[in-house]
């Protein structure tokens, strides 16, 4: 299972939920698999595309290392997470 985000018509990207990440430069057409280039702590729930932020996206759910409940972004097109909260709930 996966959650699709955009940031306009052509660039988006693919979260699935065993932190898996593609990109899409072409509308979805193609997608590049991202999982081994990006850096920092993606996660594995939802991922929505921050409006008027070209390349910026907001992740939420466990993180790959610990499996805790958090949030990271992007500002590159996922190649590096940053964290922003951790829940241990």
């Amino acid at each position: 299972m996966g959650e699709l985000a955009f940031t306009d018509e052509m660039n988006g990207l693919l979260q699935t939920d065993n932190w898996d990440i593609y990109r899409t430069n072409d509308g979805g057409v193609t997608w590049s698999d991202m999982t081994l280039l990006y850096t920092g702590l993606s996660r594995n729930v939802d991922i929505a595309a921050v409006q008027g932020m070209p390349n910026a996206y907001v992740a939420l759910g466990e993180d790959f290392e610990v499996t805790m409940r958090s949030s990271s972004y992007t500002v590159d097109g996922g190649l590096t997470w940053v964290d922003i909260s951790d829940n241990p709930d």
